[in-house]
């Protein structure tokens, strides 16, 4: 290699180096201008739990306004639909066995912590008249709801979420 092609050599290796060193610069640029925008982009949680996301497919486009995610509380719970001929049976107070299809490994304690009111409406004066005459009546189904023991949750909290099928038996008295 001759002297002249050794200085055009460092010359060109000095061309690639600067323009190496340009897009660094640019790319620290873009860095710093994306942790400021991150940094102004914060979602506050109106109460403490984890956080679901609704949309399956992040690259659609968001419209303003429309929900991506949902906030589940650190107090689950979980409502069961019994019929009104089974409310006999149930009280407030009471305590619950809760198994979750996609928990396996754990039976969860639970407590009945509210029972909707029955319907008391023409449509069940005329539905009871109907049973009278021979007619099949079908039971209203009412809906308790039942919170989890935390203590049972323990470990566990995260995976339980919105639209999980449950098993519930109630304890009883």
């Amino acid at each position: 290699m001759t002297l002249v092609s050794a200085g055009d050599r460092v010359r060109e290796v000095q061309v690639v180096r600067d323009t190496n060193i340009s897009k660094m610069h640019a790319a620290e640029t873009t860095v710093c201008q994306t942790e400021t925008q991150l940094s102004l982009t914060k979602i506050y949680a109106p109460a403490n739990g984890h956080v679901v996301f609704d949309k399956t497919n992040f690259a659609d486009h968001l419209s303003a306004g429309e929900p991506f995610l949902k906030l589940v509380g650190d107090d689950p719970w979980v409502v069961a639909n019994f019929n009104e001929s089974q409310l006999k049976q149930i009280k407030l107070g009471q305590k619950a066995a809760i198994r979750i299809e996609g928990i396996k490994q754990r039976t969860f304690r639970g407590e009945v912590v509210n029972i909707a009111p029955v319907a008391c409406d023409s449509a069940g004066s005329m539905a009871a008249l109907f049973s009278l005459l021979a007619f099949i009546y079908s039971p209203q189904t009412v809906p308790v709801k039942i919170a989890f023991d935390p203590e049972s949750v323990l470990g566990l909290a995260e995976q339980i979420d919105p639209g999980l099928n449950t098993f519930v038996e109630i304890e009883a008295r």
